[in-house]
Formats: C-alpha cells, sequence, structure tokens
C-alpha cells in the first residue's frame, strides 16, 4: 500500500514537472514570437543614403561615410542593414554598391510599426536597359 501511494506520487510530480516546462516554453515562445516576413515583387528605383551630417536620406554620392542605406522600390523605402542579402540573377552575392537600378527583384522583408520595412533579402530577377551601379544624384528640389 505504502509502494503504490509512493508511485503515485512521483508519477503526480513527474507530470507537474512536465507541465510547468511546458507552460514556460509556451510563455516563452509568445515573448519572442519569430519574426514576420513578407515578400514583394517591385522595380527598384533608387539606391539611397543616409547623410549624417543632416540627418536624413539623401540620393547621390555625397553621403560616402553613411550609418544607413535604403532602397525605393515601387515608391516605398526599404532599409538595408549589415544582415540585408543582396542576391544577382545569376545567384551570386552583391553589394549595395554594385546593385544596378533600376532592377527588378524579389524582396524579402520585415514590416517595422511606425517605420518603413527592413530588407531581410533582396534576389535581383531582371535588370531594366539602361540600369547603373551609380548612385543617383539629387534632382532640383
Amino acid at each position: 500500500m505504502v509502494e503504490s501511494q509512493r508511485r503515485k506520487i512521483i508519477v503526480t510530480a513527474g507530470i507537474m514537472f512536465f507541465c510547468a516546462v511546458f507552460q514556460a516554453m509556451l510563455v516563452a515562445a509568445q515573448a519572442n514570437p519569430p519574426a514576420l516576413i513578407l515578400t514583394v515583387t517591385a522595380t527598384i528605383e533608387q539606391k539611397v543614403k543616409l547623410d549624417p551630417a543632416v540627418g536624413s536620406f539623401v540620393l547621390g554620392r555625397e553621403a560616402s561615410s553613411v550609418a544607413r542605406q535604403s532602397i525605393v522600390a515601387d515608391g516605398r523605402r526599404y532599409y538595408i542593414t549589415a544582415k540585408t542579402e543582396l542576391i544577382s540573377n545569376s545567384g551570386s552575392r552583391l553589394s549595395m554598391e554594385s546593385l544596378p537600378v533600376p532592377c527588378k527583384a524579389l524582396i524579402h522583408y520585415q514590416p517595422l510599426q511606425n517605420n518603413d520595412p527592413n530588407a531581410v533579402k533582396i534576389v535581383v530577377q531582371s535588370v531594366n536597359q539602361g540600369a547603373s551601379i551609380l548612385w543617383e544624384t539629387p534632382g532640383p528640389q
């Protein structure tokens, strides 16, 4: 009789421990949900650099020591971070400096609340005729 009660206590304690661990895992997963990544096919129209002296984005070569870069695709800005992966239409890696614009690309991005999205991965699908790897110069204001 004592042995059967002891087994019940051990089994009950094991089940309670398992439930507590499982509940902690659920809470942790809800607190740190995986990042939502969306995908869009768009025409990249511009490469943009942040001018640290002005504190705003400008087009062109003037901002050579930039902290942030972005692209404008179909009228929407996407931030480029150090983790953004750029892939050419032949499958090789690209840098922002060698990204031809305009081009059609598949853009995987992470939407940010109250902000423009971060580009996670950009895959060039086709390069428009007359595309250039040069940064554009700002037009007249």
